[in-house]
């Protein structure tokens, strides 16, 4: 778990949640995160495969117009782009032994999402610091999203 402690450990957890996001339709909440400073990617509704070349957007923040495009009459996910670019480190864990690990070695955080199948975990991204994708760390269905990498976000705040 070294590398969940050596890249998470004196991180804030700050990012601007003030509380439940009120979700109307996908595009507000698309419209929501966009103001919190995500970049966000669509994400296709039957998988978690993005529905544009994305390979610009890592390093690119989206547009509004892009958002309002991509979200406002498409059934598309949303997809927060992690890393730098977003100022955001999400740790996934899939299950409870995941959920469990986190816990243990990650420095407590506020802002969690349930997934389908366990627990989304966001903390600020380091500044000056690239925080790469890791999965299966521990050798249990635990990854990290840094840079490069992307979440599906859920549109549920614990």
């Amino acid at each position: 778990m070294s590398y969940i402690k050596r890249h998470l450990e004196n991180v804030s957890v700050e990012m601007g949640f003030g509380g439940e996001i009120q979700i109307q339709t996908n595009l507000d909440f698309a419209r929501q995160l966009y103001s919190l400073g995500f970049s966000l990617l669509p994400v296709s509704s039957t998988s978690k495969r993005p529905c544009v070349k994305w390979k610009a957007l890592q390093t690119k923040r989206c547009t509004a117009a892009n958002v309002t495009n991509w979200f406002g009459e498409n059934n598309y996910r949303v997809g927060i782009i992690t890393g730098s670019l977003s100022g955001v480190v999400v740790v996934d864990a899939d299950n409870a032994e995941a959920e469990a690990a986190v816990d243990e070695y990650c420095p407590a955080t506020t802002i969690t999402r349930r997934t389908k199948r366990g627990k989304h975990y966001y903390f600020a991204h380091p500044q000056d610091v690239r925080i790469p994708n890791a999965v299966n760390l521990m050798g249990c269905k635990l990854d990290v999203r840094g840079d490069g990498g992307f979440v599906v976000a859920e549109n549920n705040i614990e």
